[in-house]
């Protein structure tokens, strides 16, 4: 992993707090850096400094929390940063104990490297587990079915932060401001733009095809050019 450099993920970071701040009522947290070892750290602290996760309100009570972390580092040919790994997970109170957890670890071998953990349980699932487990194919505990790994999209396709937000509005109830749509829809745009790059740059020859395919004229290495 290339050593950070001196340049902070400022522009990351506003961003996060743009679409926090559009979405969630009375948060009163703050994304915040610093750095540990080779990597930036992103997480998130009330207004007077202390760590906190970010509250989630139903009618107005909070009910449970968001806890959103990022680590990246320099990308090796450019001067960007790239996520290292990524989680979000829904913690209820008063025990904050993990509802869902989705997670994401770029170097991570053995399981997908984006992922989701449910933590629920459904008995027909955990005999097969455990039928499994008994057979020596599988090591996890049988019994915690949110010790899986459920896989969505790899690295480039994996769930935005946006998306979360969504279910958490949509499919769990949570409080949102007026107009929220609009925020998750501008951080949306700008995740998609972002992966488009990046499967291109890894992608060049299959990128190079679809945009001919459209009538755009483009020209390899060393005679760079892309026009409409």
């Amino acid at each position: 992993m290339r050593t950070v450099k001196a340049a902070t993920a400022f522009g990351f970071v506003r961003d996060l707090q743009q679409l926090i701040d559009g979405v969630l009522p009375e948060h009163g947290v703050r994304f915040f850096e610093r750095r540990s070892d080779n990597v930036l750290l992103v997480r998130t602290q009330r207004d007077d400094g202390d760590p906190s996760t970010i509250p989630l309100r139903v009618g107005g009570a909070v009910v449970a929390d968001l806890d959103v972390r990022f680590a990246l580092s320099s990308e090796p040919a450019s001067a960007r940063f790239r996520t290292e790994t990524s989680q979000f997970r829904l913690l209820m109170r008063p025990d904050r104990e993990p509802l869902a957890r989705f997670e994401y670890e770029r170097t991570k071998s053995g399981a997908p490297v984006a992922h989701w953990h449910v933590h629920a349980e459904r008995g027909a699932f955990t005999t097969m587990l455990a039928t499994a487990s008994a057979a020596g194919r599988r090591q996890r505990d049988p019994s915690r079915l949110s010790t899986l790994h459920y896989p969505v999209g790899g690295s480039r396709f994996r769930p935005s932060i946006e998306e979360f937000l969504v279910f958490l509005i949509e499919e769990c109830g949570v409080d949102s401001l007026p107009g929220w749509r609009s925020a998750i829809a501008d951080g949306q745009a700008r995740w998609v733009s972002t992966q488009a790059g990046l499967v291109a740059r890894e992608n060049p020859e299959e990128a190079a095809a679809q945009l001919r395919s459209m009538g755009w004229l483009v020209e390899g290495p060393g005679r760079e050019r892309v026009s409409a």
